[in-house]
């Protein structure tokens, strides 16, 4: 793992949180909820919500984890002090309504020992029709500052806290909103919402 100049006290907090997970490979962000992924669907389509814990929900809705660590592809090369390194995913599909969700797994580096090798994270994309209404988004809390974060995408656009899909009252069509939390280069927590609309097809 790089170890960041650290030209300030407010600086080493973060360092000491990345450097804990290095001590723990296969560790993930703080908003890991013991390595799973819940999505929850409402039985009739309308309302879908996904992210790393569970949330409100509607009375009928139905709830399913994803144990995306599972999905992690290893070896065979293994790093120096012979850990399996991590070669890819598989991914797991569901369906909400009119909507397919694709899980699987994603990592900063490949070698668990290395930069930032310790973080790992779900990756969730939405399509509809089989065409993408979501690309693959991260959910964790991207670091603005570490360029290894763009390993995956940029940070906050690929990364994600929630994820929540409603139908709109035009038959057809959905408002996808996606809720984000990282970190400036100060390192001070930001928060940002996008909203979506999407049409009848």
């Amino acid at each position: 793992m790089r170890h960041p100049l650290l030209t300030s006290a407010h600086r080493l907090a973060p360092w000491l949180a990345l450097a804990t997970l290095a001590l723990c490979p296969g560790a993930v962000s703080a908003q890991d909820d013991e390595g799973t992924l819940a999505m929850a669907c409402a039985r009739d389509g309308s309302w879908l919500r996904i992210g790393t814990g569970e949330g409100p929900a509607p009375a009928q809705a139905r709830t399913t984890k994803v144990d995306w660590g599972a999905l992690l592809r290893y070896g065979p090369q293994k790093n120096a002090v012979g850990d399996l390194n991590r070669t890819g995913t598989r991914t797991r599909r569901l369906r909400c309504g009119a909507l397919e969700v694709r899980i699987r797994a994603g990592f900063l580096n490949a070698n668990v020992q290395g930069e930032l090798g310790a973080i790992e994270f779900p990756v969730v994309e939405i399509l509809r029709g089989g065409k993408p209404v979501l690309p693959p988004t991260a959910f964790a809390i991207c670091e603005s500052g570490i360029t290894r974060y763009l390993h995956h995408g940029p940070c906050p656009d690929a990364w994600a806290a929630t994820i929540t899909a409603t139908r709109d009252t035009l038959p057809g069509s959905f408002r996808l909103r996606v809720d984000r939390t990282y970190l400036d280069e100060d390192y001070s927590e930001k928060k940002r919402t996008d909203t979506l609309d999407f049409p009848p097809l």
